[in-house]
């Protein structure tokens, strides 16, 4: 009896152990199938069809405009066959004639022109607050074509201030397309109504405003009819997209395109026939992968979405804009938190956000309500001042939305002498209004801001008395400043009209009246020659001695430069370095190298321009062998003494471990030679130091000077000093013609002497 009893006990416990390991192997089985699903590369063998919106009906509908507006509704389903003018010209009369547009019409809402380009956005939940400036904005840069804001519902006052401002307001059933998220639901509505415009801008709406007219200078060529524009950042290295893009995609494609500056859904450019493929094909892609999007938490992003189906080549036609270049600038207003240097970064005189190169960007996107609301106010301003610039003269009435503090604001009016931003880039007209810059009187920090203009403008004093050792004791710029004990060499072998423009900008800035004595050296040289004739009236024009090689002898120029400098400094320029800097930021970089320099604080102070460096700009280069040196991290950081940068290999390297900041004002950086590669792009040296320890060096194949340095052990061991502020100088070249048609051109805009003009 015990034996069945204890044999009844042991079946039992097998028969529980076996269920047991039956469970947890389905629970691994389930597990090990769910990573595969996951994180395997994805392979998408669906059929794509043109997608017809079958879950959304046409339920939406436009507020009241004009006459034009409800004739554009009664002929919904024409569609325009191009984008060529010819065919919106014929479309354009078409709905012209099925309009009867009234007088009264016009007095209540703008003037019922034909609309060829349109700015669309998805604005589902927002009023007001969140909408005034992207529209006052961009009416105020002479846009007059049409504005679209899709939302599901809105208030009156809302619907009748944006009908004054001349926006179509169509609203839209939600629930009739629940299953659709509000990214891929914004791309539905997108492609509905594309088709109908010449020019298409698709956009964010609450953290966009605009700065000029968004289409101006936007050309579609037969190669391309999208345009995209990225972040500052990559698809492997990001804040959350990363983990989005490898759950849904699998680590393959991280592998293949991690190291790509992801692209930034908020705001895309192109023609009507561009805009409605890219919105169906991300539409279609949504449709048939939701349910793998769903599973790996990419459902909710178009920018997620957006970026595979681009780089995996299912959106032909496509021009891609790296980040800080084109016509839309994302995330700029995230990356720095705007001290008095970076501001000078961000923002021009006119207080508008600049481009990496300098150029004012058309749109700006994304950035907290804090960091936008000062751009707000310029456009408040304005409008109180000058009246709406909206076509039809149609009057808005006051806003209510919240401002914040002046004196709270991080792009609060600075001292001028404390500051780059009051003389950047006057090249633009204003279409935003006074800039923060222009209303530091009426902000409620006047005081604080007096007596940061004192602290500073006694910081700018010291540096420049401590420089004044080092200059001419005769001042001889035709300005009254002083000139200083400095060589200037350039580097010239082709290129009559960049060397002529070059030139033209160091003149205009004072650079040429600050220096003692100039040198242009000219490789390849042919006495007798048109070509040598023109390069002996350019020199004498712009006051320089010439010097000449009859080979192409590279760096080796440098050394002969040096040798024949009497003064105390020289700096070395190329021809295509262009000076891109005011009157004002030339004497204080000048002044602030050469005590550097005195004071033996530094054996070389780079020249070129941190942020408006131009292209190539190699350090940024993953493959050049100054690829993540330290200056060059300087010249993206908000902070850099506390900033991570990263190898090559991926691990982080702390900057302010390598990096101090050895003068605050105005901010500059020092290193070593140990963390800082030798360049030969634009930098001051001691004469005396550079005759003696770099000059020798110069004479090896121009292609061996900068590796060789690397390498070398001397420079390697830290013993020699760098410095970097910010820098003058942008690589920016026109050409490479030494035609005769060219030197006829430079005659005949230069008949007489020009020594006057550049104070030399």
């Amino acid at each position: 009896m015990g034996s069945a009893r204890n044999k009844k006990t042991e079946c039992c416990s097998l028969l529980s152990r076996s269920a047991w390991y039956i469970i947890v192997g389905a629970h691994a089985l389930v597990f090990f199938l769910e990573v595969i699903s996951r994180y395997a590369p994805h392979q998408d063998h669906r059929e794509y069809h043109h997608f017809e919106l079958p879950h959304l009906p046409r339920l939406y509908h436009q507020l009241p405009t004009t006459e034009l507006e409800h004739a554009h509704r009664r002929h919904h389903d024409l569609r325009v066959s191009d984008v060529h003018e010819a065919a919106w010209a014929q479309k354009a009369s078409l709905l012209s004639n099925g309009s009867t547009a009234t007088a009264s019409a016009s007095n209540s809402a703008p003037a019922a022109t034909p609309r060829r380009d349109v700015v669309m956005g998805l604005a589902d939940g927002y009023g007001l607050q969140e909408l005034a400036l992207f529209v006052e904005s961009l009416r105020a840069t002479g846009y007059e074509d049409g504005i679209i804001l899709f939302m599901s519902s809105v208030k009156d006052d809302d619907a009748a201030w944006l009908t004054k401002a001349g926006v179509t307001v169509q609203l839209f059933d939600r629930s009739a397309s629940k299953q659709h998220p509000a990214p891929p639901l914004s791309f539905m509505l997108f492609a509905q109504i594309a088709l109908e415009y010449r020019y298409v801008l698709v956009s964010d709406t609450r953290d966009v405003f605009f700065q000029r007219h968004p289409f101006r200078g936007v050309r579609m060529t037969g190669d391309d009819d999208i345009h995209l524009y990225c972040e500052p950042v990559t698809i492997g290295r990001n804040a959350g997209h990363d983990r989005m893009f490898r759950s849904c995609f699998g680590q393959q494609f991280m592998d293949s395109y991690g190291l790509k500056e992801m692209i930034n859904s908020g705001v895309v450019i192109g023609t009507g026939h561009g805009v409605h493929r890219m919105a169906t094909e991300l539409v279609n892609f949504y449709d048939s992968q939701h349910n793998m999007l769903v599973k790996g938490g990419c459902a909710g992003s178009n920018q997620v979405m957006m970026n595979y189906i681009y780089f995996t080549g299912r959106v032909p036609k496509t021009k891609i804009w790296p980040q800080g270049a084109g016509a839309v600038n994302n995330r700029i207003l995230l990356q720095w938190k705007f001290n008095a240097e970076q501001r000078a970064r961000l923002k021009n005189a006119r207080g508008e956000v600049l481009n990496l190169d300098g150029e004012v960007a058309s749109v700006v996107h994304k950035g907290p309500y804090k960091l936008r609301a000062p751009f707000y106010q310029d456009v408040a301003k304005n409008r109180q001042a000058h009246g709406p610039s909206l076509p039809g003269g149609a009057v808005l009435p006051a806003l209510k939305v919240k401002a914040l503090p002046k004196s709270t604001m991080p792009f609060a009016a600075l001292p001028q002498a404390a500051s780059a931003s009051s003389t950047i880039s006057h090249r633009s007209p204003l279409p935003l209004g006074s800039s923060t810059t222009a209303s530091a009187s009426a902000s409620a920090s006047a005081s604080a801001s007096a007596s940061a203009s004192a602290s500073a403008s006694a910081r700018t004093a010291e540096v420049s008395g401590a420089a004044q050792a080092h200059t001419l004791t005769n001042d001889t710029h035709t300005s009254g400043s002083k000139v200083f004990s400095l060589c200037i060499g350039v580097l010239s072998m082709s290129g009559i009209k960049t060397l002529e423009r070059t030139l033209e900008s160091y003149c205009q800035a004072g650079l040429l009246g600050a220096s003692s004595k100039r040198f242009m050296f000219f490789q390849s040289h042919k006495p007798g020659t048109p070509l040598a004739k023109w390069r002996e009236d350019i020199s004498r024009w712009y006051g320089f001695e010439v010097m000449t090689d009859p080979e192409n002898v590279a760096y080796v120029s440098f050394d002969r430069m040096a040798k024949k400098c009497q003064s105390d400094y020289i700096m070395f320029l190329e021809e295509d370095f262009l000076l891109v800097e005011p009157l004002e930021i030339v004497r204080q970089q000048l002044d602030n190298a050469i005590q550097l320099l005195s004071s033996g604080r530094a054996d070389l102070v780079r020249m070129r321009h941190r942020w408006k460096f131009g292209s190539p700009y190699y350090s940024y280069s993953k493959k050049h062998m100054i690829q993540n040196e330290v200056f060059a991290m300087v010249s993206k950081m908000e902070d850099p003494e506390k900033g991570f940068g990263y190898r090559q290999s991926g691990s982080q390297l702390f900057i302010g471990n390598f990096l101090t900041k050895c003068v605050e004002e105005p901010a500059t950086y020092c290193t070593n030679g140990t963390h800082a590669r030798f360049t030969t792009n634009p930098a001051i040296y001691r004469t005396a130091w550079f005759r003696d320890v770099i000059g020798p060096r110069m004479h090896m194949p121009y292609l061996q000077v900068e590796p060789s340095m690397k390498d070398w052990p001397v420079w390697k061991s830290g013993k020699f000093k760098l410095a970097r502020s910010l820098g003058l100088f942008q690589h920016n070249r026109m050409d490479r013609s030494t035609s005769q048609a060219d030197i006829n051109w430079w005659n005949q805009g230069h008949q007489s002497g020009n020594e006057e003009a550049c104070g030399v």
